[in-house]
């Protein structure tokens, strides 16, 4: 069985970053000088990365247990921040070091929003009830609720705000198209719509059970 050499002192390195092809890529590079008179073969040096949108106080950790001697960071990928930082930790089998690295300003994310369970459109009777569920999150804010979702309809205008759509006498016999809009923090949006056709009622004491949507 193979055994590892332990390592004397912790790892020496130097860690760069580069522009890659892309606008928001970067390389991130590092070189091991190894510890004292240890090459990083014998040290089994290893290098964890993570990044911080705020300065060192939040941490997300990006790779872990890499042995190339590169990486590469898209910034759509990141948490919006006024100036990112990234840390690279080189761990050899006793010891750790890190260096960190300033990447500038990390543009701030659009929200992702669904309804649930609608790939087509929806057909119901006037005077049915309507439920919708919608999600959403958002890289920076997390999960979205609230003023944060605003739902709205193309014949009646604002219907409410929140995760959840309840219209308990459903919508005028029309073509509706029902828009959900999410809005995270720093004010960016995302929308995504529902087709509702809502048919007029014919007058001969027809009772219809409701629709639920999720």
């Amino acid at each position: 069985m193979a055994q590892l050499t332990a390592a004397s002192g912790a790892p020496v390195f130097e860690a760069t970053q580069a522009a890659g092809s892309g606008a928001d890529d970067i390389i991130l590079s590092w070189n091991l000088l190894g510890t004292n008179s240890h090459t990083r073969q014998s040290d089994n040096t290893k290098i964890n990365i993570r990044y911080s949108p705020d300065n060192g106080q939040n941490w997300q950790m990006l790779a872990v247990g890499l042995s190339d001697l590169s990486f590469n960071l898209n910034k759509t990928q990141l948490p919006a921040s006024s100036n990112g930082l990234i840390e690279l930790i080189a761990t050899n089998s006793t010891e750790s070091a890190t260096k960190r690295l300033e990447i500038g300003a990390v543009a701030n994310k659009v929200p992702f929003v669904a309804i649930n369970g609608i790939t087509q459109t929806i057909h119901l009777y006037e005077g049915e009830p309507l439920v919708l569920e919608g999600i959403a999150t958002d890289m920076e804010d997390g999960a979205l609720s609230g003023n944060s979702l605003a739902w709205r309809d193309s014949q009646n205008g604002q219907l409410g705000n929140g995760t959840s759509l309840i219209l308990p006498n459903g919508l005028g016999a029309s073509d509706h198209t029902i828009t959900l809009t999410a809005t995270d923090k720093n004010g960016a949006t995302t929308t995504v719509q529902a087709k509702v056709t809502v048919e007029a009622v014919a007058t001969n004491g027809s009772v219809y059970l409701p629709i639920i949507v999720k």
